[in-house]
């Protein structure tokens, strides 16, 4: 059974991704289920987030574990004079992938260009400190659902 406005669209998944600020990114390590809410860009079916080289989330991703993650593009709220007539408008993509740390240096400095670029730092100068701390894991989408709800 579909969800009422869920779409298994490619390119509307792609639209929405392109849309949304934070990617929230969940993981299982040997300390359970872990979420975070990270920055991200997309390249086709290909998501990139950057990281620390130490820390949970780094550990969880360079093991290379499959991943779940759900991003919001836009959400209002619908206010009712009515008991349980409340709700919200929105659209969102859900969906999962696997996680494998980028190692190329060429595909890194595209990714953090690209995530630069979304977030409003595309054409700024590399620092190359930061360069040599930051970790790229890409993560290859193998399913996604857009759901848009009026």
């Amino acid at each position: 059974m579909t969800r009422k406005g869920a779409s298994d669209d490619p390119a509307l998944v792609q639209q929405l991704l392109a849309r949304a600020e934070v990617l929230h990114l969940a993981m299982r390590d040997e300390g359970g289920l872990h979420v975070v809410p990270v920055n991200f860009a997309q390249a086709g079916q290909t998501l990139y987030i950057h990281s620390g080289k130490a820390g949970r989330k780094a550990a969880a991703l360079t093991a290379g574990a499959e991943v779940a993650f759900s991003a919001i593009a836009a959400m209002a709220p619908k206010v009712s004079d009515e008991a349980c007539h409340f709700g919200y408008s929105f659209e969102s993509v859900a969906g999962a992938g696997q996680a494998h740390r980028v190692t190329d240096d060429q595909e890194r400095r595209i990714a953090l260009a690209a995530i630069n670029e979304k977030y409003g730092a595309g054409g700024l100068a590399v620092d190359e400190g930061a360069f040599a701390r930051t970790v790229i894991f890409a993560v290859e989408i193998s399913r996604a659902t857009a759901r848009v709800k009026d």
